[in-house]
């Protein structure tokens, strides 16, 4: 991931079929702009340097984990589906009698 560096353009990784996702290696997951997310996040990339059987111990780790503890992970597709047929029945069916 440091080794990406920190360029914005290119904002995430476009998998073609998203079953084979568990085979990936994990630098085909990380992209440049990776190391920048973590940066807005507030997460530390020293992090990334450490051995990771020490990592654990450390406080740059703890402060990580409660980070990323503290993201809400959202659905978007799924719920701007849900609003689309919620808006097109309330245009369809005025009275629901």
């Amino acid at each position: 991931m440091l080794q990406c560096g920190e360029d914005w353009s290119n904002r995430g990784i476009k998998l073609q079929d998203s079953k084979k996702l568990e085979n990936k290696e994990l630098h085909k997951l990380v992209a440049a702009s990776s190391t920048s997310a973590l940066g807005c996040l507030g997460v530390d990339t020293e992090l990334l340097t450490m051995n990771p059987a020490g990592r654990t111990d450390s406080p740059l780790f703890d402060k990580a984990k409660s980070v990323v503890d503290s993201i809400k992970v959202v659905n978007d597709s799924a719920e701007r589906s849900v609003a689309l047929m919620s808006s097109c029945n309330e245009s369809i069916f005025h009275n629901e009698k």
